[in-house]
């Protein structure tokens, strides 16, 4: 890097930060050929035998060193596949060299570039295998996780008559987690709280899920009141919810509720432990409610590989303050390893929080924080959805009868359908949509009969209450917008809908309607425009976004 101008230096570290190594080849064959990448073509004869009499030559080198140290050969006879990719300071000579002496430099630079071009293609696959058969890698082996949340995937509940019905959690979170259990295996621990769900776990409090397709391991803890009241509906959702949102709703610390916030940490971090078979397994935490469990977890096992994902704002150092106990929450999640917020403004009010409050040193290069001789990477990296299986979805012949369900069942019959898909929360502009909508049909009365808006809002926290002003708040309005704008025998102006759909029965929705609106107040990441977008591969349909959804 030091050998390549400034501006290429620093896309090159941006590269590298972001982990791309495609980009890094073509950024390495692009800058040391001046974008002739026709390199190889011209001098490939020559290459792949200047290649091959360097493998050699690394493999004798490899072998004096064996002999001379005394290392065990049987792991240490591989170690010249990770010697093959070694590209940055041999580009960065040919770079100067071609400058300085351009009647033949040029041409040893391009020979240059052939020869790297062939070890960064050749040497990562050489080096997996290498790994593999020193036994430090299994190629073919599941690489299991472990990912610990508040919220369970899957609750089982019974129904109205009384048979038991396992459905999947609400939210485009839990579906992205578990399409990536889904495919990697492990075990998930989260507070159960379906009314079934102690009835249909093992004696280690344990369920395979998904119901149709068992991939993983569902371990539910179980938090009793007044305990869970104080945790959630205390500490995490009176106090670090409004905290971390810019809206206007006071957040509330009370030394008891974060007593149980303490004591509810500590038992995800034993259950952690309980299930921790494998000491290498990767755990990914998730999100506000858990910001004390990797410390209590390193108490028992240091070395645990922990990573946790913030998936709400993180509010600037002055608002911070309001929280009583912000040092013991910063020091908490600097004992990950790794630390990821959905956005850059995230992190950086982050960063100021921990170099104010702890005094913190901060490496702005390697996106590090260290403190106490802890290093903390903290990265933003937005979340995603599940596209494939969204993908698969819209694709599937029965998306048309589920269509035809919904339109029946919501009495679809307007020429224009309009949606929106929220949990019932006063940071989603619920309260905010309806009146703009009220506004739309009183401006325009010919879209009246002719616009239906089907609005879909699953009751969350409904015990607090701000929640239930919100909910209250919001019913009344739909009232009032049908009772001014539904055209005698026509479809209704809004539709309410308050229980959660499949993600399948989402996808129809989706596809039906005409304009999805997201109107967050202040969002981390809102999960729906991502859904919206990847379900419309008709490339059809208008998204209405908040330039505040995250």
């Amino acid at each position: 890097i030091e050998n390549i101008s400034a501006p290429e230096g620093d896309a090159l570290r941006a590269a590298v930060q972001r982990g791309a190594p495609p980009i890094l080849l073509i950024f390495f064959a692009a800058v040391g050929a001046s974008l002739r990448l026709d390199a190889l073509a011209l001098v490939g004869a020559a290459a792949i035998a200047l290649s091959a009499f360097r493998l050699v030559m690394i493999r004798l080198g490899i072998r004096a060193g064996l002999r001379v140290s005394g290392i065990s050969r049987d792991p240490a006879n591989y170690a010249w596949t990770g010697l093959i990719s070694q590209a940055g300071i041999t580009l960065g000579f040919g770079s100067i060299v071609a400058a300085e002496f351009p009647e033949w430099g040029a041409n040893v630079q391009t020979l240059l570039v052939a020869l790297i071009a062939i070890h960064e293609l050749v040497g990562p696959i050489v080096f997996r295998q290498g790994l593999a058969r020193a036994g430090e890698l299994d190629a073919t082996a599941p690489r299991p996780l472990m990912v610990v949340s508040n919220r369970e995937p899957y609750l089982h509940n019974h129904n109205g008559e009384g048979h038991l019905v396992a459905s999947p959690a609400t939210g485009g979170v839990a579906v992205a987690l578990d399409a990536l259990m889904r495919e990697r295996g492990g075990v998930w621990i989260a507070h159960g709280a379906g009314s079934a769900d102690r009835v249909v776990v093992d004696p280690s409090d344990r369920v395979p899920v998904p119901p149709e397709n068992p991939s993983y391991q569902l371990r539910r803890l179980w938090i009793d009141e007044p305990a869970f009241s104080a945790y959630y509906g205390g500490f995490s959702n009176e106090g670090l919810w409004p905290l971390c949102h810019m809206v206007d709703v006071r957040p509330q610390f009370r030394s008891e509720d974060w007593a149980a916030y303490q004591d509810v940490n500590v038992r995800f971090a034993a259950a952690i432990d309980e299930e921790l078979a494998v000491p290498t397994t990767p755990i990914f935490i998730h999100d506000y409610h858990l910001a004390l469990v990797a410390p209590a977890l390193r108490a028992r096992r240091p070395d645990a590989r922990t990573a946790l994902f913030w998936h709400i704002p993180w509010p600037y150092p002055d608002r911070l303050r309001i929280c009583p106990w912000r040092q013991e929450i910063l020091t908490g999640l600097l004992a990950n390893d790794l630390l990821a917020f959905q956005l850059e403004r995230d992190r950086r009010n982050f960063l100021l929080a921990v170099e104010d409050e702890l005094g913190a040193e901060i490496d702005t290069e390697a996106s590090e924080v260290r403190l106490k001789g802890r290093h903390t990477t903290v990265v933003s990296v937005p979340i995603g959805v599940d596209f494939d299986r969204i993908q698969r979805i819209a694709a599937d012949p029965a998306l048309k009868e589920e269509q035809e369900r919904l339109v029946q069942s919501f009495c679809l019959r307007a020429p224009i359908i309009g949606i929106g898909v929220d949990r019932l929360d006063y940071t989603k502009g619920i309260a905010e949509r309806i009146p703009a909508l009220d506004a739309v049909l009183t401006q325009r009365p010919e879209l009246r009969g002719r616009m239906t808006f089907v609005q879909i809002g699953v009751p969350s926290r409904s015990e607090l209450a701000s929640y239930s002003a919100i909910e209250n708040e919001i019913s009344h309005a739909i009232d009032t917008v049908n009772r001014r704008h539904t055209v005698g025998g026509g479809p209704p102006a809004v539709i309410y809908h308050r229980s959660p759909l499949t993600i399948a029965s989402l996808v129809a929705l989706y596809r039906l309607a005409h304009f999805c609106i997201v109107s967050s107040l202040h969002d981390g990441m809102n999960l729906v425009a991502k859904e919206f977008v990847a379900s419309r591969d008709d490339e059809d349909g208008v998204l209405v976004l908040s330039a505040l959804a995250g």
